[in-house]
């Protein structure tokens, strides 16, 4: 019973202890996290305790139960890396480095690398102010802030497992890039290369600050701008020749005369197939000038031809009497 009531005062002043803390600043640093490691010792404690008392398998017992909760309990903090000491979710400061041995959930460690990092964002694909789209080369450089404000922000802000932490950095970055690059045209990437590179690395660390990381660098490179498919292009066309054909529809809405002869130029047009070329000239039998020869041409399109004619002389007859 003495065993068990001394195991009893020292989990409790453990406790005591790792809360300490709490009322202290919470940047007060705490030197290491052995929590798992006396919960492994009160199991071995236990464990011969009652090997002692009843059977020499609790000894065992007790000893594989202590090795299993200190293998799954330690971790290494090693340099430059850093680490904060999470109780109960809440954050308390700063380890140093070396082994501890947190309780997931209960004293926990937040682990956070403190070396230079690089995020290869690979072959970004950006749609210009004219709406082209090109493709750059894009790397973002990037570590843990030196403050103690920058590591509490880390830790507090950011998923434990650092891997998951990864895609909130690389779709930030994404969207400014896209952001910064969407601006211009494809002539102007490469003569304002530097100017692109430092208002990205601007934009990203403003986004970064707030998960305690700090941009060192950002390289943007290798433009290229894609080359439109076919249907790409004649879509395009399209839309250009449409954006045309609105503009002509807005001059002639309040001139029927300019209408008429529009729409006589465009019938002729397509009854003649679209060619718009004359009749073939042939020499005359009598060795005189060449005549027109409209032997070939379309019935249909002579008749729409001579509608046009007689609006465009009647419109401009109608402008010499006015």
């Amino acid at each position: 019973m003495g065993i068990l009531r001394k195991m009893f005062g020292f989990v409790v002043s453990l406790f005591r202890n790792s809360s300490s803390p709490i009322a202290a600043a919470s940047s007060q640093p705490v030197h290491r996290i052995d929590a798992g490691l006396y919960v492994a010792v009160a199991f071995l404690v236990a464990g011969v305790t009652l090997g002692v008392l009843h059977s020499g398998a609790w000894i065992f017992g007790g000893i594989a139960l202590a090795l299993i909760i200190i293998g799954s309990t330690m971790m290494e903090v090693t340099e430059p890396d850093r680490a904060g000491y999470m109780l109960f979710s809440r954050y308390i400061g700063p380890i140093d480095s070396g082994w501890h041995f947190p309780i997931a959930g209960i004293m926990d460690c937040c682990h956070r690398p403190g070396k230079d990092l690089t995020l290869d964002l690979g072959t970004m694909k950006v749609f210009t102010s004219r709406k082209t789209p090109i493709t750059a080369k894009v790397t973002v450089n990037y570590r843990l802030g030196s403050t103690a404000d920058d590591l509490k922000n880390a830790c507090l802000r950011l998923p434990k497992n650092f891997a998951e932490a990864e895609k909130m950095f690389r779709e930030t970055a994404e969207s400014e890039i896209r952001s910064v690059l969407g601006k211009g045209d494809f002539g102007k990437l490469i003569p304002e290369q530097e100017i692109l590179e430092k208002q990205a690395k601007e934009k990203i660390a403003d986004d970064y600050k707030q998960w305690g990381f700090e941009v060192t660098g950002v390289k943007i490179r290798d433009f290229d701008e894609e080359v439109e498919s076919e249907a790409m292009r004649i879509r395009i066309q399209g839309l250009a020749e449409a954006d045309v054909r609105k503009a002509n529809a807005e001059v002639l809405k309040d001139n029927w005369q300019a209408a008429a002869v529009t729409i006589g130029d465009s019938l002729a047009r397509a009854y003649s197939g679209g060619s718009g070329k004359k009749g073939k000239k042939k020499p005359q039998e009598d060795g005189g000038d060449e005549a027109e020869d409209k032997t070939d041409q379309n019935p249909v399109s002579a008749v729409v031809q001579g509608v046009a004619q007689a609006v465009r002389g009647a419109v401009g007859g109608r402008r010499r009497r006015s």
